[in-house]
């Protein structure tokens, strides 16, 4: 039986970081974490960033195009098993991502939420309804309404039988 294994690419020896203007030579990291480390171990400067803020990217030729890609910790592995030895990565620092807030605080009534009415006062409201005033209506016997006639749903046939009621009014 044939087993099927996945093939890991192959890593260079060395990849070249550059942060800003300067360069250096290292040995590619296992993960974006480690490499991340590893910047800061390089670059003094990176050594008070959170390393979820270090960003990798790769500059590539795309249909006569230089465009640049950042490298994502889950195409870490893979991106670094296709890079060729000496290739340049570029190491950026992303902007902190806003938090939020952890709990809504109101300041003013102005800024609650609207009041809505309480269960009784939706009841009597809906009684107040036309269809609802006649006297053989009890909320306790409530039937469904019969479904609406094909005319009734279809707009045209309703604007057909309008017209046909108007002109038979004049």
């Amino acid at each position: 039986m044939a087993r099927s294994s996945t093939k890991t690419p192959s890593t260079p020896g060395l990849i070249t970081y550059r942060f800003k203007q300067a360069m250096a030579y290292v040995k590619p990291a296992e993960n974006h974490d480690e490499a991340a480390e590893y910047a800061k171990e390089v670059f003094g400067e990176l050594n008070d960033t959170p390393s979820n803020r270090i960003s990798f990217s790769i500059t590539v030729r795309v249909q006569d195009k230089i465009q640049t890609v950042t490298i994502t910790p889950r195409a870490w592995r893979d991106t670094m098993g296709s890079l060729a030895k000496f290739e340049i990565v570029d190491i950026s620092v992303t902007e902190p991502r806003p938090s939020r807030p952890a709990s809504i605080v109101i300041d003013s009534p102005h800024d609650a939420p609207p009041q809505y009415s309480s269960r009784s006062e939706k009841e009597a409201d809906m009684y107040q309804d036309e269809k609802y005033l006649t006297s053989d209506y009890s909320p306790k016997t409530r039937s469904r309404s019969p479904s609406p006639s094909p005319s009734s749903r279809n707009p045209i046939s309703r604007g057909l039988d309008l017209l046909q009621r108007l002109s038979g009014a004049s």
